[in-house]
């Protein structure tokens, strides 16, 4: 059973200490599906995007996370 911490109230661009990046706006993984930054913008004061959802799924095959947009897109954000 993993661990994971969704993070929220920072919808900007973020540079973790490793040196990877999160665009602001978007939904984020870092550190092999621990953290996941989930807060894209969509409050009126911000109003980067429509939003998203954090899927995690535990399967036969492990977990998976996958952030499921407004639109019904969904972009696999770990493994």
């Amino acid at each position: 059973m993993s661990a994971h911490i969704a993070f929220g109230h920072q919808p900007g661009t973020y540079t973790f200490n490793d040196g990877s990046n999160r665009t602001k706006g978007t939904m984020f993984e870092n550190f092999e599906g621990l953290v996941f930054l989930i807060d894209m913008g969509m409050s009126r004061g911000v109003d980067y995007s429509k939003g998203a959802l954090l899927r995690i799924e535990r399967g036969s095959g492990g977990e998976t996370a996958t952030a499921v947009f407004a639109d019904g897109t969904q972009k696999r954000l770990w493994p």
